[in-house]
């Protein structure tokens, strides 16, 4: 039950179902729907419970605040959602487009598509200034240009569209 507006509504409900809760929005007009909801009668808005997130990926999720933007190919987006393979899901400096923001090595950054979106968020092994540098030295096969900007236990995806 709340009183804000709609859109808080639906951004508790997300939250919810982003921690392994199933959550449904609906009147809070007629009392007899919370019993109708858990009898399982199609009353308001179901928002399904997805995988419960471990520990550091709900600190990455809703406690913590970013410091920079790292900007990715869409195609490096594609990898590090959909590939079941840890080592294929890491982040190398060859992924970037572009690093916005000043952040130290371990900093949490957001992790954005060639639009602009945020689509993760995760701790980057290096700073701005290294992975600036390796970004523009990726043409050439170093170990930097190789190395794991962000590791998969590093970061989280925060929605698929």
């Amino acid at each position: 039950m709340g009183r804000g507006g709609m859109a808080s509504k639906i951004g508790a409900a997300r939250v919810a179902a982003l921690g392994g809760v199933n959550t449904v929005v609906a009147s809070g007009y007629d009392l007899n729907n919370i019993t109708q909801v858990f009898a399982g009668a199609d009353i308001g808005t179901l928002f399904p419970a997805e995988s419960r997130p471990n520990k550091r990926q709900r600190w990455l999720t809703f406690a913590t605040t970013t410091v920079g933007r790292i900007k990715v190919k869409n195609e490096a987006k594609r990898r590090l959602i959909e590939m079941d393979n840890e080592g294929e899901r890491a982040l190398l400096a060859a992924d970037i487009m572009a690093v916005d923001g000043v952040f130290d090595k371990r900093a949490v950054v957001s992790m954005v598509d060639e639009e602009g979106s945020e689509f993760a968020r995760g701790m980057i092994q290096m700073s701005s200034e290294d992975a600036a540098d390796a970004m523009a030295n990726c043409n050439l096969v170093t170990f930097r240009s190789a190395h794991a900007v962000m590791n998969p236990h590093d970061y989280v995806i925060l929605e698929v569209l």
